[in-house]
């Protein structure tokens, strides 16, 4: 094969998987360079990568809050560092899972086995993220509030609308007449102070 037909095969497999140049012309040169099999072998080699890391802590990462409807869920992915926390390919990851959550109403395991836009799972696409970022990610825990009260959330640390290092979630109930909505946010924004 060519030099420049290699080269252009390596540009393929990086656009399809995301994988760095390295590992893409290992996989073709250990493929013939057929790309579909290198596909198949990148996939392996990075569930490979991914329950290595699994060892690892994970005690960074992100928190999402999704509100429709005074309805909201809260979600926490986790990361062993904050570098990831702000890359921009995890930060895309945890906004689509964070609406996802809310729609499964916060049950992780409906959660993990919905499929995402590209078509694949969220638990196959975590698979892809962690070969790629090189990083533990699990998704932690999440929960959802119904309308049953008044639902407020602040978010501490933002790095986008909703999504930060610490929410704090307050409910109270309907009964009370007066306008609570700057109550309720300042209500939760002392118990985020308070980090329970």
């Amino acid at each position: 094969m060519s030099k420049e037909k290699s080269l252009e095969n390596v540009k393929k497999l990086r656009e399809i998987t995301g994988v760095g140049f390295k590992d893409c012309k290992l996989a073709l040169d250990e493929n013939n360079g057929d790309i579909e099999k290198s596909v198949e072998y990148l996939r392996k080699k990075g569930i490979a990568k991914a329950s290595k890391k699994m060892s690892r802590t994970a005690a960074d990462g992100l928190v999402l809050v999704c509100e429709k409807d005074n309805m909201m869920s809260a979600l926490e992915i986790n990361s062993e560092t904050d570098f990831v926390a702000k890359n921009k390919d995890f930060i895309s990851f945890c906004k689509e899972i964070s609406e996802i959550n809310f729609e499964s109403k916060a049950n992780l395991d409906s959660l993990k086995s919905s499929k995402m836009k590209n078509g694949k799972t969220v638990d196959e696409n975590l698979i892809s993220l962690i070969s790629k970022i090189g990083e533990k990610i699990t998704i932690r825990r999440s929960k959802y509030f119904d309308n049953k009260g008044l639902n407020f959330a602040y978010v501490h640390n933002s790095v986008e609308k909703n999504i930060g290092k610490v929410i704090a979630i307050v409910q109270l109930s309907k009964n009370n007449k007066k306008d609570l909505k700057e109550i309720g946010s300042k209500l939760a924004m002392h118990v985020a102070a308070q980090a329970p």
